[in-house]
């Protein structure tokens, strides 16, 4: 579903996204057993995708940035995000690992230092996703607050390096050797990681054109 390449998908995003986000319109037509159904099947895609995931490495545009912004948005529009992250991070899977290690890149590395994905070029796209960005047309909408109280709750430097140093075992060849690359990197990035971690829920809650003109 996240990586349908028909390009009335992308119409479909773009505008179904913010009229999601914007109003509550699953809350006023659906009862409340209605409503966490739908918040369960979105989630439960999300999860799949992120489950799919193979790769430590990108250069130029790529399925992957999908589940980043579905992710995303599932922050700005439902108050409950702590479902699809506590899944995700119990790394039970190698695509969630592999997943979680794409998401710790972001906030470890400059975007010309990140081991996974390569840097933007104008050619070929690419580059760190942006944590805060989805990709419909949402411009004036942040994270909810209960989502962006608890990343701030779970989300450490501490937190990062022991899940994903118990994690990395599951992989395998070159996903492996870059794990490991990854981790043995903490200690050298542990300031500016932590810096991007306090940074991070602010960049989460702010409006998305504003956390765009800020930066």
């Amino acid at each position: 579903m996240l990586d349908n390449q028909d390009s009335k998908y992308g119409a479909f995003v773009e505008h179904f996204y913010p009229a999601l986000a914007n109003r509550p319109i699953l809350k006023e037509f659906l009862g409340k057993r209605e409503y966490l159904a739908v918040i369960t099947f979105i989630s439960n895609v999300i999860l799949e995708r992120i489950a799919q995931e193979k790769q430590l490495h990108f250069r130029g545009s790529s399925h992957v940035y999908k589940w980043f912004h579905a992710f995303c948005f599932f922050g700005m529009a439902f108050p409950s995000i702590e479902g699809i992250w506590n899944t995700w991070w119990s790394l039970k899977t190698p695509g969630q690992v592999i997943a979680a290690f794409q998401y710790a890149s972001c906030l470890m590395y400059k975007d010309n230092q990140n081991p996974i994905f390569d840097p933007w070029t104008p050619d070929l796209g690419g580059g760190p996703p942006e944590l805060w960005v989805t990709d419909g047309h949402v411009y004036d909408l942040g994270w909810k607050k209960e989502n962006v109280d608890f990343i701030k709750s779970v989300l450490t430097v501490d937190y990062l390096k022991d899940k994903l140093n118990k994690a990395s075992v599951q992989l395998q060849g070159e996903s492996f050797q870059k794990s490991q690359k990854i981790l043995a990197d903490f200690d050298t990035q542990k300031e500016f990681l932590k810096e991007r971690i306090s940074e991070l829920p602010e960049l989460l809650f702010a409006p998305v054109l504003g956390a765009w003109l800020d930066g």
